[in-house]
């Protein structure tokens, strides 16, 4: 029952990284052509309905709108564009039970947490500290997945 739960736990993970992969795709694509300047337009037009929010949460958003640079823009676009392509194609590689994409699914988590993790003591980011923790989670999982179809035999 135990190992039932764990390859249930793995499958489910795998689909939500795929959904968080696809989103990221679509976001990546989307921020090319959302430049700074265009959010001067967008906070005009939404913080008529800014007393509504908390007063931390309208402070949030108006720190990372002051704070998207051309420089930010480009390393979300980069970095999501990478990380949901990669993480995709090495998802549905898992999904089919290809046993090379198990070693490589946890190189490739370990490289995007060291990466998050020095994206997080420069930004302080709450989405990448979470990422992170999922990562680790999947990596674990991986790892238990792997030694259990190893075992198995074909």
């Amino acid at each position: 029952m135990k190992k039932d739960v764990v390859s249930l736990s793995f499958y489910i993970g795998l689909l939500f990284k795929a959904i968080g992969a696809a989103f990221e795709i679509v976001l990546g694509i989307l921020l090319i052509f959302f430049k700074p300047g265009r959010l001067d337009y967008l906070v005009d037009n939404v913080s008529v309905y800014a007393y509504k929010l908390p007063h931390a949460i309208t402070n949030y958003i108006t720190n990372a709108i002051n704070n998207y640079t051309v420089e930010v823009q480009s390393f979300i676009v980069i970095y999501a564009l990478t990380h949901g392509v990669f993480k995709l194609a090495v998802i549905i590689l898992l999904w089919k039970k290809k046993l090379f994409a198990y070693p490589l699914s946890i190189a490739m988590f370990t490289l995007f947490i060291i990466y998050q993790m020095y994206h997080y003591f420069h930004s302080h980011s709450l989405f990448l500290l979470l990422m992170t923790v999922l990562d680790i989670v999947m990596i674990v999982l991986t790892i238990i997945e792997y030694k259990k179809l190893k075992v198995k035999p074909s």
